[in-house]
C-alpha cells in the first residue's frame, strides 16, 4: 500500500515538473505560391517570412525556383513581413568592399560569393538548378521597407506575389 501512495504521489509531481517545459504550439502553417516582377516569373532567388511577433523566432527563408514557385513548411502562424532577394543569382555583383573584422585586410564579397558558387555552398541549392537572375527593386529586400506582408494561418497558405517598380 506504501508503493501504492508513492507511486500516486510521485507521478503527477514529476509530470508537474517537466510539463513547464513542454508547449502544445499551433500546427504549423504550410505555406506556397508563385514570385513575378511586372508579371513574369523571377528566375530564382529566395522569400524570407519576417514573423512580426519575436514567438516565431528569426526570419524563415525558402528558395525560389527558376519558374517562379517557392514553398515551405513549418511557419508560425501569425502576421509577418516577407522579403524577397534576388542578387544571390546575379552573375555580374557589385557589392563594396569592407574591412574584415578585426581589421584584418579587406574583404571582397564578389570574391567571397564566386567561391562559395565553386564550392557548390550556396545555402539549399545543392543539386537545384541555380535560375536566371531578375533585378528587382531593393525595397522588396529589407524588411523595413518591403510592402509585402500576409498572415499565416494552420495548414496551407497560397501566397503569391506581383513585385512591380
Amino acid at each position: 500500500m506504501a508503493n501504492r501512495v508513492r507511486f500516486l504521489v510521485l507521478v503527477p509531481l514529476c509530470a508537474a515538473v517537466l510539463m513547464p517545459g513542454c508547449k502544445t504550439s499551433p500546427t504549423p502553417a504550410k505555406v506556397s505560391g508563385k514570385i513575378t516582377y511586372n508579371g513574369s516569373p523571377i528566375g530564382g532567388g529566395s522569400i524570407n517570412f519576417h514573423p512580426v511577433t519575436t514567438e516565431g523566432g528569426g526570419n524563415i527563408m525558402f528558395n525560389v525556383k527558376p519558374d517562379g514557385t517557392y514553398e515551405g513548411v513549418d511557419l508560425p502562424v501569425g502576421d509577418c513581413v516577407v522579403t524577397v532577394e534576388t542578387e544571390s543569382l546575379n552573375p555580374n555583383p557589385d557589392r563594396p568592399k569592407g574591412e574584415m573584422a578585426g581589421g584584418g585586410g579587406k574583404f571582397d564579397p564578389n570574391d567571397f560569393m564566386n567561391k562559395m558558387k565553386e564550392a557548390g555552398n550556396i545555402p539549399g541549392t545543392a543539386g537545384q538548378k541555380q535560375g536566371t537572375y531578375t533585378k528587382i527593386p531593393p525595397k522588396y529586400t529589407d524588411v523595413k521597407t518591403s510592402p509585402l506582408k500576409v498572415t499565416l494561418t494552420k495548414g496551407n497558405n497560397k501566397n503569391d506575389f506581383n513585385l512591380t517598380d
